[in-house]
């Protein structure tokens, strides 16, 4: 690749992106896209959808992360919409309740791959049998019963 073609990637990656920008504010300035959008308006579409509500939620969601949009915008978008409505979990059992989720997934997860990769790259494979691979295979199988453990440990939830 030539010096110049180098040079011009990002310069051209910038005019797009600000020439994106430019439309998505000229489109709501100008279109009625933005009465369509606004708080109050989606809030009387999901009560009008109903049971619906959900469903087409989730696959607007799942259209605009295929036409990708940061999945961030839909979770907020769900937070406005639904709210804490559709729980009885309180902020602080959702907040340690993620944290230790993710600290057990991430060290199983973790474990699993450096296992399989381990493997894969000594090209030893009749080590998948083994004592590592299989204890990371349990782990991961086991933080599927993590939430019956604790219930049982705390049944008042």
């Amino acid at each position: 690749m030539s010096p110049d073609k180098k040079s011009s990637s990002p310069t051209i990656k910038a005019f797009l992106f600000v020439i994106f920008i430019i439309s998505v504010i000229l489109l709501f300035r100008f279109t009625p896209l933005a009465e369509y959008l606004h708080p109050q308006a989606l809030k009387e579409f999901i009560v009008k959808s109903g049971p619906m509500a959900p469903v087409l939620f989730i696959l607007a969601y799942a259209t605009g992360i295929c036409f990708f949009l940061p999945a961030t915008l839909f979770t907020g978008i769900g937070a406005v919409l639904f709210g804490m409505a559709l729980t009885r979990v309180s902020f602080a059992q959702f907040f340690w309740g993620t944290f230790f989720g993710i600290l057990a997934g991430g060290f199983v997860m973790t474990f699993f791959f450096a296992t399989i990769t381990e493997v894969w790259s000594n090209g030893e494979w009749q080590k998948l049998w083994g004592w590592k691979s299989l204890l990371s295979l349990l782990l991961f199988i086991s933080s599927f019963f993590i939430p019956k453990v604790v219930k049982h440990f705390k049944p008042e939830m």
